[in-house]
């Protein structure tokens, strides 16, 4: 049964504190961290006190973004490989497939995976607002509070959906990779030298292709789809550069494609002795 593979991989993965801490928690408290040294620099060695506002919201939705950032998709991946490739390093499978089908231990897995993302950006949140408090408390600065209308919540949930869409691309081709290679350095470097050139193809996209992208980089370029439904790429006017469906099908066919080519694999893999 699903459920009970992942309750066996939630209950597995909690006892991985090394991945749990570097893989979701260890950006956010260098985030803040680094906040608060700058904080604690300006006011030992400016002693003025920093013009306008801090502002809540946009220290909470920046560092929500940062999950889409090469920086903390690193980190993401070393708590992937502990979940995707951990069963192949220390030859567990054997253990685990009589007691439940490969779909079900391949589904519990990315269940875990996926809460563990959500679990992170909430992280993130926070950490930008004690980045936020903090360091005004530091360093004198004024705080601004969010409006707490629909208009914040939407754009926090957007955020976080888009975010979290990142993260699940990552996890899925860690997953892919790691069933193929069987290997947790494998699982880390590939997807985050994939991202990396992904990230940068897209950072060299310019003008007009860049305003409305073609059909052609939204299918192969994922991550810019998710640019799309996050709202980052608009036309001159400020409207909406192409149509969210179309980048949203591209997410979907990119999440089931990856899924369904690890499960496929997974289910023809001997694994006898693993």
């Amino acid at each position: 049964m699903l459920a009970d593979a992942f309750r066996a991989e939630g209950a597995r993965f909690l006892r991985q504190r090394g991945a749990l801490i570097w893989g979701f928690g260890f950006f956010p408290a260098a985030m803040l961290l680094i906040t608060l040294a700058v904080a604690f620099f300006v006011r030992t060695h400016v002693h003025k006190e920093m013009p306008g506002a801090a502002s809540v919201a946009e220290s909470v939705l920046r560092n929500i973004h940062y999950a889409s950032a090469p920086p903390d998709q690193l980190f993401v991946l070393l708590a992937a490989a502990a979940l995707f490739a951990g069963d192949y390093r220390w030859e567990t499978w054997r253990l685990l497939t009589p007691r439940n089908s490969r779909l079900t231990l391949l589904g519990g897995k990315l269940i875990v995976y996926a809460l563990a993302c959500l679990a992170g950006l909430l992280l993130l949140g926070l950490s930008g607002v004690l980045q936020t408090v903090l360091g005004a408390a530091i360093d004198g600065s004024r705080i601004a509070l969010p409006d707490f209308s629909a208009a914040f919540f939407g754009q926090l949930g957007l955020s976080l959906a888009t975010a979290w869409l990142d993260l699940m691309l990552l996890g899925e081709l860690a997953l892919l990779t790691a069933v193929v290679t069987r290997s947790n350095i494998a699982a880390i470097m590939v997807p985050f030298g994939l991202f990396c050139v992904q990230a940068f193809v897209v950072s060299q996209i310019h003008g007009a292709d860049r305003i409305q992208p073609p059909l052609k980089y939204l299918i192969t370029l994922p991550s810019l789809s998710v640019d799309v439904l996050r709202g980052t790429v608009l036309g001159p006017g400020g409207e909406q550069a192409v149509g969210v469906g179309v980048a949203g099908v591209c997410v979907a066919v990119w999440l089931l494609g990856l899924g369904g080519a690890a499960l496929a694999l997974f289910q023809r893999q001997d694994l006898t002795r693993e």
